[in-house]
Parts: C-alpha cells; structure tokens; sequence
C-alpha cells in the first residue's frame, strides 16, 4: 500500500489501519482506495495522509460505485438483498445478529420465510459471496457485510423501504 508512493505519500499508522479496515484487506478495494487518496493528496498538494483523508477519499470512493453495485446485484435475490441491508442496519444494535433475528425482521418487513432452510440457504449463498461475515461478538455469534466500504455504499445508495417493497413482492409473487 505504501511501496508505491513511497517518498512521494506518507500513510499515518492510522491512516494505514483505516484502509485495511474498510477494504477488509480486499486488493482491488485498497487499490481503488489508495488511488483515491492519491488523487486526492495530489490535488491538494499534500504528502502525509490522515485517517481523515482516508475517510474523505472513501466517501467519494463509495459514490454510485459500480463494483459495489454489481455485488449487489450477485445476491440474486431481492430477500437477500434486503438480507444484506438488515445485517449492517442490525449490526448497529445492541442484539446479536442471527438468524432468529434476521427471521423476525424479514417477517416484520412482509418477508415471510416458509422454511427456515430457505434462509440458512440465503445465508449460506451470501456467504460464499464473501458478502456477510459470521464473527463472534460479546453479544453472541452476528453476522455482519463483510466489507465495510460496501456498507457505507448501501447506506448512501440503497434505500432500504424500497430494498423491502422489493422483497415483499417477490415473496408474494413466488408464495407456494
């Protein structure tokens, strides 16, 4: 991450360690990032790079990102979309996200799982995404989106009353 630009850019530890955080060490993310900060020091003629401007440069990373955009689209579903944006809303909060959790939430959105095989299935398929995290938690075992800068584009981006229309419909549409 610093190899590239070193003598031109200096990363603050924090710095560092924010990138790391955000891309969940994904290579393409803290590539894209980095050239963001990059662009960003460059423009301002800066040569130390804060966890502010981190920050700064993945706000403006995360604006109508097409790769995030085409993740979403991976989950196939409009259930496990709505999945993915009740994990980050829900992993705010004080409870453990499992799937008891994840049921009552799809059911009080009109998601109604007939099956609790059905969304140990939608888990499972997010998982192998590599889009939601199982980790452990003071409050229990929780799932989380596994990257957070993918979160911070579904909370800009996504609206989450209509991710739930959406699901709702097509769980009406496909009701056995």
């Amino acid at each position: 991450m610093t190899e590239p630009v070193a003598g031109r850019l200096e990363y603050l530890p924090h710095a560092r360690d924010r990138v790391v955080e955000l891309t969940a060490r994904h290579p393409f993310l803290v590539q894209s990032l980095c050239n963001q900060v990059f662009e960003r020091a460059a423009a301002v003629g800066t040569r130390t790079v804060t966890a502010d401007q981190v920050m700064e440069a993945a706000t403006e990373m995360v604006r109508d990102n097409e790769h995030f955009r085409t993740l979403w689209d991976y989950a196939g579903t409009e259930r496990r979309r709505l999945l993915l944006a009740l994990c980050d809303r829900l992993s705010k909060g004080p409870d453990a996200v499992n799937l008891d959790l994840l049921e009552l939430k799809l059911d009080e959105a009109g998601v109604q799982v007939h099956r609790r095989r059905e969304l140990g299935d939608d888990i499972a398929e997010l998982r192998e995404l590599e889009l939601i995290d199982f980790v452990d938690s003071p409050r229990g075992g929780s799932y989380r989106m596994s990257l957070p800068l993918m979160a911070k584009w579904l909370q800009e981006n996504v609206d989450f009353s209509d991710v739930a229309a959406r699901a709702q419909q097509e769980a009406m549409e496909t009701q056995p």
